[in-house]
């Protein structure tokens, strides 16, 4: 009886100090749990594992692997609990994921992140980081959540939220939604985005849409833009206005669409065209913004209203700068004295 003690005794001691290599089966998959040092807990059905540099604790399954200071495996949840310097990566989809804490779900291979997670795609040109990232290898699916902050190539991206699908290049980012690309800022509550090679093909904005230029010195808002790289054209509709602020004052410009021309620095103004200034108001059915010339010639019966008096003239020319408007061609007024 003394020696069966003794020899049990023996293996429990192995099991708990020596056991450094595991194999599970999952879905037919293979999970290897590797470590310096492993506890097994029957009672509770957890595999405590703990290392350093040489051995650091490890899961791995298929093309991703989990490493951590210390990871606690529970058996009936088939999942890995990391602790300390978490580390994530899937090989064959060029994705690294740094945390200070999370979790792996061996059957459905989801990975959360929690204590300031870092995400990087290789293969998509993609630096991201929120207060919780979780991420679907399988399905090519991330999630975020909080202070997102989403960095490729030639765009800056934050938010409240965000989802982001690698198989068809596409973000999602939701709640006080921001783009910064050089000298433009882009705001809205929602954005959809294309890219490719960690830069931006396409996007779209809605709601609470606001555009501002600090090169052209321009602040433009509406209900909706829509952009795309390759043909340099943005269109703003659901009521866009250009705002014009210098030293000579302020003037706002309205229209139904703004159809913007990058490669030209020229801007259609579509339909119900017109320029508020003070009292003063022009109204014309359409209109051409030269952005970098800075003036908006309005034509198709351009009207100029100055409290009681009235203009009217082929084309009118809004100067921006000097906030101006210049009257050519011919025409007819009435001027109401004071």
């Amino acid at each position: 009886m003394q020696k069966f003690s003794n020899k049990f005794i023996f293996l429990m001691a192995q099991m708990t100090f020596s056991l450094s290599f595991a194999q599970i089966f999952q879905n037919n998959e293979p999970i290897t749990l590797t470590a310096e040092r492993s506890v097994f807990q029957w009672e509770i059905q957890k595999l405590l594992l703990e290392g350093k540099a040489k051995r650091i604790p490890t899961i791995q399954q298929g093309a991703s692997i989990l490493k951590a200071d210390t990871i606690v495996y529970e058996e009936q949840k088939k999942t890995g609990y990391a602790f300390g310097n978490v580390s994530f990566v899937d090989n064959k989809r060029g994705a690294k994921l740094l945390a200070g804490e999370g979790t792996y779900d061996t059957r459905t291979k989801e990975v959360v992140a929690t204590k300031n997670p870092r995400l990087y795609l290789t293969g998509d040109g993609v630096e991201a980081s929120g207060g919780v990232i979780r991420f679907f290898p399988e399905k090519n699916n991330l999630f975020f959540y909080n202070n997102v902050k989403i960095k490729g190539k030639n765009y800056l991206l934050t938010g409240e939220q965000a989802q982001l699908y690698q198989s068809s290049s596409r973000l999602s980012v939701q709640g006080n939604a921001r783009l910064e690309q050089e000298d433009t800022t882009i705001s809205s509550r929602l954005m959809q985005i294309a890219y490719a090679n960690g830069k931006i093909s396409s996007y779209t904005a809605t709601e609470e849409v606001k555009v501002s230029d600090k090169k052209q010195g321009y602040v433009i808002t509406g209900g909706r833009l829509d952009y795309y790289e390759l043909l340099g054209y943005t269109r703003v509709t659901k009521d866009p206005r250009i705002h014009f602020t210098n030293e000579n004052g302020e003037a706002e410009v309205s229209c139904l669409v703004l159809d913007m021309y990058q490669k030209e620095d020229r801007a259609n103004l579509l339909g119900n065209v017109q320029i508020t200034k003070g009292n003063q108001r022009v109204t014309a059915r359409w209109g051409q913004y030269y952005i970098k010339q800075k003036r908006i010639v309005l034509t198709g019966n351009p009207v100029l209203e100055d409290g009681n008096s009235r203009f009217e003239a082929t084309v009118m020319v809004f100067d921006v700068n000097k906030q101006e408007l210049i009257l050519e061609g011919r025409g007819k007024g009435r001027l109401q004295g004071q």
